[in-house]
């Protein structure tokens, strides 16, 4: 049977779901766009995190590695004075001048005892604090002894005769020191070498990893979506160039294939509505040659002159009648899909008896269908609605019409009105065709018609798309109830006004 909304919508509902579907089923297989830009993010904010954790830590190894071959250095330094200050303390002796020899030894002494402290605390190991104590030891034992000599009066060859040893193993004490801390701070020179390496080390494969991941993510991004987006581009370039095959490779990221389905769908629509359209010409043509052929010939027959007289010229007439008024409404149809697309189909909403409506409805078409019959079901009283008689009214002619056009002769065709709660239902049923289910969804679109109505009857589709924006504009709404083979039931369902919602008259404009 014929169509639906004044406007088809630019995506089909099956198109729609199709395209959810499609999107659905690429989601798992396929990392959307965002979640690609999210890892990217991610994965360069660790590998920065990395690098800089690292780059830490080698600072960090450095300063101490810095700090250790700092002490090292000055433990050598305060070493090496303990060794010259032990050599010059050994040389005091040779003062010939006793006192001024004694004044000299105690400054030298003294100050071996400050280095030696100071020595002390620069130690960073067993074997130097071993060391440290053997020094300390061995140059407190000289230091007394060189005071006993001299308190026995000895002369500075003597005593430095008598203390060589002391001196000599004191000394040697001294020097190994000297060597380990020169050893140390080689060896922490040697680390903080080798630390610095590693730093530079990772700096350049950090930096070449970063830029092997830029390339790729670069090298990623122009396959999987500079490419999928220029290719659509140029699919609508080509389709608003007038290819109008032209179609948009579904490939790419989750977002760039929803632009290519929507694209895809918007241009399978547009393309069956040209097709729609061109059918829509085609059978307008076809539609208006009979009426205007038969109105020739009715009229050629009527001529005073002519053979026809009596009852075949009331035939002839009848024949005039009936084309002259499905022109006109053609003509109407036509007029009507105008005025909805353009937002000027005007309600005048007043208070209505709809039991009257469908009565009426019922008889100005009972005439029309002498080889059918119209079963109304009315209810006694009064069903009171708030509308516009003779859009209402249209609405029935078209239901009936379309009863009458697709059911077998001498089938019934039943009209009924129920009131439902806050609603009034009109059914209109007859034992025709059917309609198949999948082509449910579009008998209320425009210039639509169901391959089997479009075989059969003619019509260009326009009745139900009216009859459906003239119901909505009376804040109701129409259904479909088909069994193929076995027929089809129309209901309107329209709000039931009470008393004051019916009072006075109400004009309202209706559009896309």
């Amino acid at each position: 049977m014929p169509d639906g909304s004044i406007r088809g919508n630019p995506v089909s509902p099956a198109a729609s779901t199709e395209r959810g579907e499609r999107a659905t089923a690429a989601q798992p297989s396929l990392p959307s766009l965002q979640a690609r830009l999210r890892l990217a993010v991610v994965g360069a904010a660790l590998l920065f995190l990395l690098h800089a954790a690292s780059l830490g830590a080698l600072t960090r190894f450095l300063g101490k590695d810095a700090q250790y071959l700092k002490e090292a250095i000055e433990s050598a330094l305060v070493t090496k004075n303990i060794e010259l200050d032990l050599i010059r303390y050994d040389r005091a002796t040779e003062e010939t001048d006793g006192q001024a020899r004694s004044a000299r030894s105690d400054a030298i002494a003294a100050k071996l005892r400050d280095d030696l402290t100071s020595a002390r605390r620069y130690i960073n190991t067993p074997d130097e604090e071993q060391l440290v104590d053997e020094v300390g030891r061995l140059l407190d034992d000289y230091l007394v002894a060189q005071q006993a000599a001299r308190a026995r009066g000895l002369e500075s060859g003597q005593i430095r005769s008598q203390l060589a040893p002391a001196f000599a193993a004191t000394l040697a004490a001294t020097e190994r020191l000297v060597d380990l801390n020169v050893d140390q701070a080689n060896a922490l020179l040697q680390q903080a070498t080798d630390s610095y390496r590693i730093a530079i080390f990772l700096a350049v494969a950090v930096a070449i990893i970063f830029a092997l991941g830029l390339g790729v993510a670069l090298l990623g991004f122009d396959r999987w979506v500079r490419r999928p987006l220029g290719a659509a581009a140029s699919a609508i370039a080509r389709f608003g160039g007038g290819d109008r095959a032209s179609r948009a490779d579904e490939t790419g990221p989750i977002e760039v294939r929803r632009i290519a389905e929507t694209f895809n769908d918007m241009a399978a629509t547009l393309a069956r509505q040209d097709n729609d359209r061109i059918a829509f010409i085609g059978g307008v043509a076809h539609d208006l040659r009979g009426p205007v052929t038969a109105i020739q010939m009715a009229n050629a027959l009527l001529d005073p002159a002519g053979p026809l007289q009596g009852a075949r010229a009331d035939e002839n007439r009848a024949i005039l009648l009936r084309q002259t008024a499905r022109l006109e409404r053609m003509i109407g149809d036509f007029l009507d899909a105008v005025r909805i697309h353009a937002g000027h189909l005007e309600i005048r909403s007043t208070p209505l008896d709809l039991v009257a409506i469908v009565r009426d409805a019922v008889e100005q078409y009972r005439p029309f269908v002498s080889d059918r019959d119209i079963e109304p079901s009315l209810p006694a009283g009064p069903v009171m609605i708030a509308g516009d008689a003779m859009r209402l009214g249209q609405v029935l002619t078209n239901l009936l019409s379309n009863a009458v056009k697709y059911s077998p002769a001498g089938g019934a065709i039943k009209i009924s009105l129920e009131s439902a709660g806050e609603e009034a239902i009109v059914a209109v049923t007859d034992q025709g065709i059917g309609i198949q289910h999948a082509e449910r969804d579009h008998i209320f679109e425009p210039f639509r018609r169901t391959g089997a109505s479009r075989e059969l009857v003619p019509g260009v589709g326009l009745g139900l798309s009216i009859a459906k924006r003239i119901i909505e504009a009376h804040g109701g709404r129409i259904e479909v109830i088909s069994t193929p083979g076995r027929g089809s039931t129309f209901r309107v369902h329209l709000p039931i006004a009470d008393r004051t919602a019916t009072d006075g008259e109400r004009s309202t404009r209706t559009g896309c």
